[in-house]
Formats: structure tokens, sequence, C-alpha cells
């Protein structure tokens, strides 16, 4: 009896109410659509950094500047932070291997060098690893030519977008150089390969992956001389032969170029024998990949892991999440993505500011029928009831038809295959196209997001209907 009344009282109104019907569902299809965007955005970026950069989370040293897996974002005196090392960082891999929920971990060392290649040179971020141990981390790596170098060889994979017009011959000889401290690391590795990733991204399109070695040498991790037989040893005298002979230095007449210098240091010492020796435990991240169950709060779990299991140097290890790993496009994402959100939902508070307008002004409309129905036995709770449903019925419903015409236009944005042609919007999207994305999860958050409007605008009209006298209600016009 009593949804009978409901759904006629419904349907008798529904004329009046259209306006805060139509305000409502377009305020439910503009934040469908919006949050279907966001999430795709959001969806795409986690699984390429998950996938292929950071894993689920990493382990770095602490630091009084903030690194991220692409190195430090601050300039000091025009040249870029070398970022620091892990301590026992062997203990930190056993401990975590043998904690359940690991799958898996690869270290890193990250280096901001100059790559040049057919003379073509870049600043870009450089990804120190050991090529067996990344693959395995991340078997979903696209190579598109070439090869990974065998352990123990230095070889360097670069992005494809490095090379628009022609790709060079496998094997050629890319040079990397580094200035810190007032000098510059050179080395020479050959071109082992050229690989991709699935999005569009100016950061990701800058990476290149070479041996661990070669980035320890570039970040200055290293020893002092490999080979001390072949070392020239000082000629004896004293003081003053230092002034025998005449100084040969000349002015300089430009700066050198990086190929210059390294074909000077080949002819000086051609067999290699004052090479440094790279410090072999030397390493800035350690990625981790979590199983599907242990993902959910995955830091904390690390964390736990390493201190019951004594780990002595906590105070001096961050752990870090994919999105706080990554830094920059990742992060700004998921800020882009509140603010979006904050912004839909003040429509939203908008549209159910007219909703509630609108159900007040009709239950004001219905106050003769209501002033009825209390004269003939109906108790204040079953008006009340009558009331709620009634509301719950019209918000709810239009909800529903607000997350159809929003699926709807998910669809034809899919559809329509708009494209970014703004290098800007290239990287805040992660693709060169709009897109949205549609879940079982993302419909029920907006159905939930209808209930709790049709709760809030339920208050004031069924406080309205409950204060009706019967007697003064009857005798109104």
């Amino acid at each position: 009896m009593m949804a009978s009344l409901v759904l006629r009282n419904v349907q008798r109104h529904l004329p009046r109410l259209r306006p805060m019907i139509a305000a409502l569902a377009a305020a439910i299809a503009l934040l469908f659509l919006g949050n279907s965007i966001s999430e795709a955005i959001n969806r795409g970026y986690k699984e390429v950094y998950t996938e292929y950069i950071t894993g689920h989370l990493t382990l770095s040293p602490v630091s009084e500047r903030t690194f991220t897996v692409f190195g430090s974002e601050a300039l000091l005196m025009g040249e870029l932070l070398i970022p620091p090392v892990l301590v026992s960082h062997e203990e930190l891999t056993r401990i975590l291997h043998a904690m359940p929920g690991v799958e898996g971990t690869a270290s890193l060392v990250t280096v901001a060098a100059r790559v040049q290649i057919e003379g073509q040179a870049q600043n870009q971020p450089v990804f120190g690893v050991d090529f067996a141990q990344y693959a395995a981390l991340f078997p979903r790596l696209r190579l598109l030519r070439g090869s990974l170098p065998d352990p123990g060889q230095p070889g360097i994979l670069i992005h494809e977008s490095r090379f628009p017009d022609r790709e060079p011959e496998i094997g050629s000889p890319v040079l990397l150089s580094v200035y810190n401290n007032y000098s510059f690391t050179i080395r020479e590795v050959p071109l082992a390969g050229i690989f991709s990733y699935p999005i569009a991204d100016p950061v990701l399109d800058r990476v290149a992956l070479i041996d661990a070695n070669t980035a320890r040498a570039l970040n200055g991790y290293v020893y002092g001389v490999a080979n001390q037989e072949n070392q020239v040893e000082p000629a004896g005298g004293d003081l003053a032969d230092l002034f025998a002979e005449a100084d040969t230095l000349a002015p300089a007449t430009g700066s050198l170029d990086p190929l210059e210098i390294q074909n000077r240091l080949r002819a000086e010492d051609p067999a290699g024998a004052l090479a440094l020796k790279t410090r072999e435990g030397a390493w800035n991240f350690i990625l981790v990949r979590l199983a599907e169950g242990a993902r959910s709060g995955g830091a904390g779990r690390i964390e736990s892991g390493l201190r019951n299991a004594g780990f002595p140097g906590m105070a001096e290890i961050k752990i870090r999440d994919w999105r706080h790993s990554a830094g920059g496009n990742a992060v700004l994402v998921w800020i882009v993505q509140i603010l979006l959100n904050i912004g839909l939902i003040f429509i939203a508070v908008g549209a159910s500011v007219v909703t509630v307008n609108a159900l007040a002004l009709s239950v004001l409309e219905r106050t003769r029928e209501i002033g009825t129905m209390r004269a003939i036995g109906a108790s204040r709770g079953r008006v009340g009831l009558m009331i709620s449903s009634e509301t719950m019925v019209l918000v709810v419903g239009t909800g529903i038809l607000g997350i159809a015409a929003g699926t709807g236009l998910v669809l034809l944005v899919n559809l329509l295959r708009i494209g970014l042609s703004n290098p800007v919007l290239q990287a805040l999207f992660g693709s060169t196209r709009l897109t949205g994305c549609l879940s079982a999860m993302l419909i029920a958050d907006h159905l939930l997001l209808s209930l709790a409007l049709g709760l809030v605008s339920l208050v004031y009209p069924l406080r309205k209907s409950l204060r009706i006298v019967p007697v003064k209600a009857m005798a109104a016009v």
C-alpha cells in the first residue's frame, strides 16, 4: 500500500520537479565523466610506474634533499645533485626476499647525465641496473630492437622517442658525461637496444637504462685506481724539480666537448690502466614488487617486517609508494585529480541545494494533503516515511539517470578518440588522446553519492512535513 502510494505521488509531482531532476542528473553525469577520465589517467600512470619504473614501493636513504628515482629536481650551482647510497643494501634485500607478499626486488642507481649519440646530445635521467634482475622484476619491458647486455658487460638501452627520424645501429657508441664537483666524469658504452613505454610522458621518454657499474662511475661511487700494477710511480727529486721545466700549458680557447675530452683520455691511457674501480654494493634505491593481496598498506607491511627482522638501520631509510617514489607528473596527476573532485563536488553541492529547495517547495504545496492524512489517522511516523520514501526515490532515481548519462558521455568520449596535441595536456593525461574508464567501483561510488545526496536532501523537507498541524492545514485554501 505504502509503496504504491509513494510511486503515485512521485509520478503526480514529477512535472513540477523536472528542473530539479535535470540539474541533479547533469551534476552527477558531469561528476561521473570527470571521475572516469581521472580514473583512466590514474590507472594508466599506476600501471606504467608499477610495471616498468618503480614497482609498488621503493626503499631509499634518508637525505636532507628529496630524491625520486629520476634524481633530484633541485639544482645547486648549475649542477645536478648526486643521490646518497643505501647502507646495508645486501641485508635489506635479504630481509625483503624473506618477507611474505614480496614477489621480487631490483636495485637502482640514479644518474642525471648528458647522453650523446651520433652527435646529438641530451640531458636525461639514466637508470643504472642489473639487467637480468631488472628484467625479472619488470617482465613487460618492451624491447623494440637489440637485446639486454650480458652480465658484467657495459651497454645502454635508449627510449625510442630519442630517435624520431633515424634509429642508429645497435652497437653504436654512446657517450655519457656528468659534471660534478668541478670535474667531468665521462664513459662510453655501446647501444644495446631501443625500448618504449605504453604511455606518452616527457619524463619517461627521456629515460635510459644502463649497466650498474657505468652508472656508479658516473656518480663517483668509486674506490680509486683499479690496476695498481700499471700505475706510474712518482719520479724522485725535490721541490725544486717541479720548476725545472718551462710551463707548457696554453690558455683555453673555448669550452671542451666531452667527446674531445674522451679522445684525449684514450690517447693518454690507451690500456685503461688508470680506470677507477666502482663500488659494487653502491645503490640508491631498492624497487619492490608486491603480491596482489599485499599491496594495500604495503609500506606499513615492509616497515613492520624490517623492524620484526631486527634491521638496525630503520632511521636511515625511507619507504615510499610508487607515486612519491616517481614524483613529477605522477604526483601532479594525483593533485589535479583531488582538485578536480573538489570542483565537481562543489557542483554536486550546488545541485543538492537546488534539490532541497525544490523538495521543500513540493512539501509546502502539499500542506493540505498532508494535513488531511494526519486528520484521518495517519501518524507522524507514517507521514515521515512517505515523504522520506518519495525523496529517496526521486534523488536516487535521478542519480541512476545521471550515472546512465555519464556512462553515455564516457562511451562517446572514447568513441570520438579526442586527440591531445598540447604537450602539457599529453603529460597530464599520460596519453595523446582523451579517454575515460568505466568500472563497477566507479558506478558503485556514484550510487553511494546519490544515496548520500538523498539523505541530505531529505532532512529539511521531512522537518517541514512533520511540523504541519492538521487543523491549520485543512483550513488552508
